[in-house]
């Protein structure tokens, strides 16, 4: 089915010009077909744009990459892997699910992928709790040089990883508590 289907920004502003059009053409009588001429045209590329999205071709890949644990308060780098699997270029949307505790909301990154390309996107987090994070899945939002339409794939990458103390923190104060020791 087409669960997953979105109007973009851009199918909303094409129909509000042609409303626009629509309303300049009770004063102007030449212009009373382009209204109806716009609608038809929008609404076939739409079907268009939404059947190339949602063709059996179109098919993506993503996949995070963690560390197997957590180090309190230390940076650390998350990459996500693409792959475009289809055979035309597409416009990606990615949301990372990230654990609760890091309180990120915004975190998306849009990126373009031609036919057959792969792509890595990275972001850092840093982790100020002890504890489990929950990674979840991630979202792809997909769109056509059309943009019409977006569709929306969700790729299973649910992960859990415990938070440990620093180990370079605790090296780091080991060798603050030795220097700080008096020579006997």
């Amino acid at each position: 089915g087409y669960r997953g289907l979105f109007l973009t920004n851009r199918f909303f502003y094409a129909l509000g010009l042609i409303c626009v059009i629509s309303v300049l053409s009770f004063w102007q009588s030449a212009l009373l077909a382009l209204p109806v001429l716009l609608l038809i045209a929008l609404v076939g590329l739409t079907a268009y744009d939404t059947y190339l999205l949602f063709q059996k071709r179109v098919r993506l890949k993503a996949f995070r990459r963690l560390p197997k644990v957590l180090s309190l308060g230390d940076t650390t780098k998350v990459d996500i892997e693409l792959a475009n699997l289809a055979p035309l270029p597409l416009q990606l949307t990615v949301i990372d699910e990230l654990p609760q505790q890091l309180q990120i909301r915004n975190l998306q990154m849009d990126v373009s992928l031609e036919p057959k390309q792969r792509r890595k996107l990275s972001y850092d987090i840093r982790p100020l709790e002890r504890g489990q994070f929950m990674f979840g899945n991630i979202q792809l939002f997909a769109e056509t040089e059309w943009g019409f339409i977006q569709r929306k794939l969700e790729i299973k990458a649910e992960a859990e990883l415990p938070v440990y103390p620093s180990i370079l923190k605790m090296k780091e104060y080991e060798l603050q508590a030795f220097s700080s020791v008096p020579a006997a």
